[in-house]
This record gives structure tokens, C-alpha cells and sequence, in this order.
């Protein structure tokens, strides 16, 4: 019955290529229904077996759906084969019908079979107990869950770890995340690196550029197994795994001492505020603001230079003001502090509440930095940037200016001057405008009066970093993308 009910799964991309089978009718266990048990502990889970073609042995997996259609197909013909046993009972003048086996284990073929035999002697205890095994795995299938916790390979800090995405043990089909990650290198495609256990499983997608920011989740289903979900719209990528060869290389980064190949790196900050008339005692807050910033970070980090532009306006109508940005390129503090009072003391015209901040940016992306050090944007204000479609109608985006400075590398402090009388809507525009432009790891602070604890803590941050040696950066370099957050 097992033979007759068996038929085979063909699996193959065309007529051309060499097609693999699942196990012939012939390979059926005598002893008993093994095979079915096997496939109906399968059936929560893709069905995979090796399986030898003429060129070498290959991996053939059958979709979960596609196993458990084959269970339920054989157990059709099982049930349908019922009628067919009573008819061969009765021609053979059969006078009393004893039945046992694991096929009784399978509901409906005992149903069929005693109501196809009239009087049916069933044995209580099943003769073989893979066919127990078969029948428990589909009426009472256990909840799979995960053998080995799963871990995403990141950078994170001067380093690089192993962040638990989805614990050992955790039930399934189910959805583990998000995690926030963030581009550290150009990498085409880009690689996500997950430890399954000490399996490496890599999920492929589209090239990002460097400092892009996005969410993933982790998800296990039937049909899929695992795979990697952005919350970007993005389409999902499936979990690979890889030979232990291409897995070496990450083993190593997480192993490697990045502490004992790294010192203090050197600093470049350059600071963005607003010197026209408009302000009034608000640019003498922002002056010592950023004298006081600057002093700091002279103290607290390694060989540090400081510059400065200074946002005036756009020419309109009769009036002219000096210079729309006026840039103070990197020094020291002392340069600093002459060139900002210089301003204070002598503000130029505004003309309306938006500043030419959008050319302040972009001229700040066209700085003098240091290849090997720190970049750092603070940008101070209380109002918004022109837009490209309001009045003076400079074609200058600050979007561009904002995305320039990411992708070289500067971290944008937004700083909100606070204590102004503008209108509501001003005040809205500057926040979202400095929401927009600030690093992801950089909140919006307040600065009114002296400078608070969080701004003193992001200059503190961009003192604290380290730069590698160039034997850790080449380790660094196989991980592509970093943590952001939890």
C-alpha cells in the first residue's frame, strides 16, 4: 500500500537539466512507514535531502506547502485503499478481519476500513511506531522552535560585535526587531551577516550609500524560512547560509582587539550660526555658545581645529546685506573667538525670518577637512533656510548641502537657539528643518544661555573618538553596516 501510495516529486529548473526525485517507491522501508513519519515531521518546515546527480551530490529542498501536499495525498490513497482491502478480503472468503499497523493510527483510513468491513477486529497497540510518530506529528505537531539564537554582525563603537536578534528558544513562525542600522561602508550589494549558532547566513540587497540609515526585522515562516524584512519597502531577502571559508574573515572581527589598535583621533568642528541684525541678544547667546564649545573641545581632544561660517542673507530690493555666508577657516580657538565677536559686534541686514543657512551648508560641505579626523557640523539657529521656492529664490537646496556633509562623514550637530518671539510657523519650520539634518545619533538640542549638559555630552562624544590602525580598519572593513540604536 505504502509503494502504491508513494509517488515521487519531481524537482528540476528544465527539461535540460538533470531533474532529482524524492526516494523511489523501492526505498521504502519493509519494516514499517518511516519515510512518512520523516515527512510528517517535515511538514511545519521545508523538506530538504541530499541527493546524488551525475556531476556530484546537491541539495534539493521542497517547500513546506509542497510536503505537506504529498502527506495529504497519501493519506487520501490510504483511506481510498480501504474499500480495495474489503473487496480482496471478501473474494479470498475471508471469515473474520483482524487489522493492525500504523496505518490505524491515521484516522480516516480507520474509519474507512471498518466501515468497508463489517465487524473489524482492530489491534489496540500499533505494530510499528514511526506510523505513531506520523499520526502525532499531524494531529499534535509541536510548536517549532529556534535551536540556536541569532545574531547580527555589526560594527558598533570602534569595534565590531554579535547583536542577539532573536534568542534561543524563541517560538516560531514569528518576527523578531527592529534593529537600526546604519551604512559604515560602500559595499555593492550590500551584506547583512547573521550568526545562526556558529552558522554564518548572509542576506543580500541593493547597494545603500554610506551613512544611509534603516530598520530590519527577522522572520521565520514556513514557506520561507528565514529572512531578513526592511521597513523600507524594501523586498525581503532570504537567510543563506555560507561555507565556514567565507565565514572566517567575521569570526576573526570578532575576535580582533580593536581597543590596544586605536588612539585619540584628530577633530575638525565647524560651527554654523546666524549673524544679522535680526538676532539681537540671541547671536551673543550663540557666540558664547560656540566659544565655550570650542574651548571644550580644545581640552578634551586630540590636535582639534575649529572654523566657523557666518549665515547673513540674500540681497533683496534695496536692501544689501554684506555677505550672505562668511566663512573663518579651521584654527585654533583664539582665531575662532576673534572672528565670531567680529560678527556679533558688527551683524549684517536681514531681511525676513529665513537665513541663508542653505548656502551655509552647502559651502560647509566644501570645507578644508582633515582626511583622517572627526568631522563635525554644529549648526545654531532660530530660524529656517530659504526654500528654492520662496522669495530671494536662491537655487541653492539645503537637502543637498545636509546630504553632502553625511556622505562625507561629519556628524550634524541641530542646535535650536531658544528664547526668540517668532511666529509659531517659523519656529516649526527651523525645528523640522534641524530634525532633518542632524545625525541620527545626534538629537536636537536647546541652547539658552550657557551651553547644557547635552550639548556639552556631543562634544564630549566627538572628543572620545578613536581612530584605528590601518591593520583594524582592514579588519573593520568586512562589516558593512553599524548599530544605531537598540
Amino acid at each position: 500500500l505504502a509503494k502504491a501510495a508513494w509517488t515521487p516529486v519531481s524537482v528540476g529548473a528544465s527539461a535540460s537539466e538533470p531533474r532529482a526525485a524524492l526516494p523511489p517507491a523501492e526505498e521504502l522501508s519493509s519494516r514499517g512507514f518511516y519515510e512518512v513519519k520523516e515527512l510528517a515531521q517535515r511538514v511545519r518546515g521545508p523538506l530538504a535531502r541530499r541527493i546524488a546527480l551525475a556531476q556530484g551530490s546537491v541539495d534539493i529542498e521542497v517547500p513546506a506547502a509542497d510536503s505537506r501536499a504529498a502527506l495529504v495525498c497519501f493519506m487520501e490513497k490510504a483511506s481510498a485503499a480501504a474499500s480495495e482491502i474489503a473487496r480482496l478480503g471478501k473474494e479470498a472468503g475471508a471469515t473474520r478481519a483482524v487489522a493492525g499497523g500504523g496505518l490505524l493510527e491515521l484516522a480516516p483510513f480507520r474509519a474507512a476500513l471498518e466501515k468497508a468491513i463489517p465487524g473489524l477486529v482492530s489491534l489496540e497497540a500499533p505494530l510499528f511506531a514511526a506510523s505513531r510518530g506520523a499520526l502525532r506529528s499531524l494531529e499534535a505537531s509541536p510548536v517549532p522552535r529556534t535551536a540556536a539564537s541569532l545574531r547580527l554582525v555589526a560594527r558598533s563603537g570602534p569595534g565590531v560585535v554579535a547583536r542577539e536578534v532573536v534568542p534561543a528558544g524563541a517560538s516560531l513562525p514569528g518576527r523578531f526587531g527592529p534593529v537600526s542600522l546604519e551604512v559604515s561602508a560602500p559595499q555593492d550589494p550590500l551584506e547583512l551577516s547573521v550568526l545562526e549558532g556558529e552558522v554564518l547566513k548572509t542576506a543580500t540587497f541593493p547597494r545603500r550609500p554610506p551613512r544611509t540609515t534603516f530598520q530590519v526585522d527577522i522572520e521565520w515562516t514556513y514557506e520561507h524560512a528565514w529572512r531578513v524584512l526592511p521597513r523600507d519597502q524594501t523586498p525581503p531577502a532570504p537567510l543563506v547560509a555560507q561555507s565556514e571559508e567565507r565565514a572566517k574573515p567575521l569570526r576573526d572581527a570578532l575576535s580582533f582587539d580593536f581597543s590596544s589598535h586605536a588612539e585619540a583621533a584628530p577633530v575638525d568642528a565647524l560651527f554654523l550660526f546666524v549673524a544679522t541684525q535680526g538676532e539681537g541678544p540671541l547671536l551673543g547667546v550663540a557666540a558664547d555658545g560656540i566659544l565655550a564649545l570650542a574651548k571644550r573641545l580644545a581640552e578634551r581632544a586630540k590636535a582639534a581645529r575649529v572654523g566657523a561660517i557666518a549665515i547673513g542673507d540674500h540681497p533683496q530690493g534695496a536692501v544689501r546685506p554684506r555677505y550672505a555666508t562668511l566663512a573663518h577657516p579651521f584654527g585654533d580657538a583664539a582665531a575662532l573667538e576673534k572672528f565670531v565677536r567680529d560678527q556679533q559686534k558688527s551683524p549684517v541686514d536681514g531681511i525676513d525670518a529665513p537665513e541663508a543657512l542653505e548656502c551655509g551648508l552647502a559651502k560647509a560641505a566644501e570645507s578644508a577637512w582633515r582626511a583622517d579626523a572627526e568631522k563635525a557640523v554644529f549648526v545654531i539657529t532660530d530660524v529656517p533656510p530659504h526654500e528654492k521656492g520662496e522669495p530671494p529664490f536662491c537655487n541653492v537646496d539645503w537637502r543637498e548641502g545636509a546630504k553632502k556633509l553625511r556622505s562625507q562623514g561629519a556628524t550634524v550637530v541641530s542646535v535650536f537657539l531658544e528664547g526668540g518671539a517668532l511666529a509659531p510657523d517659523i519656529a516649526k519650520r527651523t525645528r523640522a528643518f534641524l530634525e532633518e539634518i542632524r545625525s541620527p545619533s545626534e538629537p536636537v538640542v536647546g541652547l539658552r544661555g550657557k551651553p547644557g549638559d547635552a550639548l556639552l555630552a556631543a562634544v564630549d562624544r566627538l572628543a572620545a573618538q578613536k581612530r584605528l590602525s590601518g591593520a583594524a580598519q582592514s579588519v573593520l572593513a568586512r562589516v558593512a553596516v553599524g548599530l544605531t540604536g537598540a
